[in-house]
């Protein structure tokens, strides 16, 4: 007896059913780098110093033409002060076609909880990231839901974490009072840098102030500068800052953001720097294969 030929339409799912069995041992791959997909928040603890951040990672699922799909892939990451090693990193899923609602975002870091939003409110206990278990009946722990309440509504610049988006570079620096000897260092594009209250970043014990100047190659650096013009530190940042400045009063640190795209690197990809504001170490990270380097001092 002949064999039996399947119709077109059974046919069609069968070989469909066939490409899917033989992609599936097939692992996904990466199509751009990660990248910054939040801010970064202050992590810190009463054993350490630490930073969160989200990254977003596209990537590819293989399969036929028609049946290879693109997706993020979301990681939530602490990172310790001041050596940038990875105290946990956690994924959090992958997305395709996301909706606003299910992106992951970070939308507070209180009483040693980093809060996750996307499809709910998520909170992990630092520095494990450990899950929490929060109150969901009605009228359970009235405080805690109208905080997060307060945290979701807040926009972008204004999340806790004291991040702070400054749209001019100047916008985020204090000028020099005249007469003063800051003022006659001459430094060009400087300006005396701003806590997130807006206020000058002074340093005790020498009583000095941070200093951010433009160098002669369109990078930035950091100074430690005392009342007398003295330079205690000098730090230059791998950032050329030539729109955007955003930074991160860490109390201990303050961590520059820098998103600008280099001719020396492919495409835009994050650097995250952090400079101890009391002997001017630093290290600066590349978010897209997570290296952490340590920046010279002079």
């Amino acid at each position: 007896m002949p064999a039996r030929i399947p119709g077109p339409r059974r046919l069609l799912s069968w070989l469909a059913l066939s490409a899917l069995v033989a992609c599936g041992d097939r692992p996904d791959r990466e199509v751009d780098p990660p990248v910054l997909a939040d801010r970064i928040f202050t992590a810190s603890t009463d054993s350490m110093d630490a930073f969160a951040y989200l990254t977003r990672e596209n990537r590819l699922r293989p399969g036929p033409t028609r049946l290879a799909r693109r997706f993020d892939r979301y990681t939530l990451y602490v990172r310790r002060m001041p050596d940038g090693a990875i105290v946990k990193a956690l994924p959090l899923g992958d997305l395709m076609n996301a909706m606003e609602d299910s992106t992951p975002r970070i939308i507070a870091v209180a009483d040693g909880v980093l809060w996750v939003q996307r499809d709910s409110v998520e909170g992990y206990r630092l520095p494990a990231l450990e899950p929490v278990r929060h109150p969901v009946k009605a009228g359970a722990d009235t405080a805690l839901r109208a905080r997060l309440a307060e945290y979701i509504a807040r926009p972008l610049w204004q999340r806790p974490g004291s991040a702070r988006l400054f749209t001019q570079v100047s916008s985020g620096l204090l000028p020099f009072e005249r007469g003063t000897p800051l003022a006659s260092l001459a430094l060009a594009r400087a300006g005396v840098l701003m806590r997130a209250d807006r206020s000058a970043w002074q340093v005790d014990e020498p009583a000095s102030t941070l200093v951010v100047a433009g160098e002669a190659d369109s990078l930035w650096s950091v100074s430690r500068i005392t009342p007398d013009g003295a330079r205690v530190w000098n730090t230059t940042l791998p950032f050329q800052f030539l729109m955007a400045f955003v930074l991160l009063d860490a109390t201990t640190h303050v961590v520059f953001i820098d998103t600008q795209s280099h001719a020396d690197r492919s495409g835009v990809r994050d650097r995250v720097a952090w400079v101890n504001v009391m002997t001017g170490e630093a290290h600066v990270l590349e978010v897209a294969d997570g290296t952490v380097t340590a920046l010279p001092r002079r």
